[in-house]
């Protein structure tokens, strides 16, 4: 931390000589759970990494780096995310809205180590600059080509510790960081719990019997919506009944035992829960 003013004042010379900029395009997050809000009172800057938990047929999954504060009067940082290379693929960083001006120099992938991602950042005037709460600094993308399910924690450290130096003495700042974990998976079994991406509703439902064995399924629940429609996945993700309209009662007898999802889908709004068949 104590050499901190050399470095970043070499990255000042360096910064103003950069004209290549990265490509910049806007792709919306993913849905996820499990968001991490804890955050530390005493620190200046807080930089996290939300905890996800995601099922998706994509070949790519991205989990956002955010600053949740951050004071209007620094003006470099540098910090490496690190992950389980064996679990996650790192396939490419998404700067989205890129509310830093990152250029290529400043975010890159480790040339020594494959599960590392490393900023070193400059403002190019040396002049401090903030973001709003929230801000989502960048996106960390994995494949998952090779791997059908992937399970990492993903960690403020690496190549670059994470200091942050202020516009005046460039002098290290008091700082937060707060690791979060990608989970990936092809079964449906990580959305059976309600989450904040749930519409309120999903509160509300209640399906039964569960576990099963004949007879009607039934749902219920106080002021559900009209729903459009209800299908049932086998825990491939493959489509096994699907219900066009307002179903409230049907039979999935003839399902062989094991488990399953339902997802209830209405105004563009969709819950999925477990569901065992006896």
């Amino acid at each position: 931390m104590g050499d901190l003013k050399p470095k970043i004042s070499s990255r000042v010379a360096d910064s103003l000589s950069h004209n290549n900029t990265m490509n910049k395009y806007f792709l919306p997050l993913l849905v996820f759970c499990g968001l991490s809000t804890s955050l530390s009172a005493q620190a200046d800057i807080t930089i996290r990494i939300p905890t996800v938990e995601i099922i998706t047929a994509d070949p790519i999954v991205c989990i956002p780096v955010i600053a949740d504060s951050f004071p209007d009067n620094i003006a470099a940082m540098q910090f490496s995310l690190s992950w389980d290379g064996d679990a996650l693929d790192f396939a490419e960083a998404r700067l989205g809205d890129n509310p830093f001006n990152f250029v290529g120099n400043d975010a890159m992938i480790s040339s020594t180590d494959p599960a590392s991602f490393n900023v070193s950042f400059v403002s190019e005037t040396a002049r401090g600059f903030t973001v709003a709460p929230g801000a989502v600094m960048l996106e960390l993308c994995f494949s998952r080509e090779d791997k059908k399910e992937g399970d990492s924690p993903i960690y403020f450290r690496g190549m670059n510790a994470p200091e942050f130096g202020d516009q005046d003495t460039f002098q290290p700042q008091p700082f937060d960081t707060i690791p979060g974990r990608l989970t990936y998976t092809e079964a449906p079994s990580g959305i059976f719990t309600p989450t904040a991406a749930e519409p309120d509703w999903g509160a509300r439902v209640n399906i039964f019997p569960n576990p099963y064995r004949s007879g009607p399924v039934t749902i219920s629940g106080d002021d559900l919506p009209t729903f459009s429609d209800v299908t049932v996945f086998n825990m491939e993700c493959r489509e096994i009944r699907h219900y066009k309209g307002d179903v409230r009662k049907f039979n999935l007898s003839a399902l062989a035992a094991g488990e399953y999802a339902i997802r209830l889908r209405a105004d563009g709004q969709a819950v999925t829960r477990n569901f065992i068949k006896l």
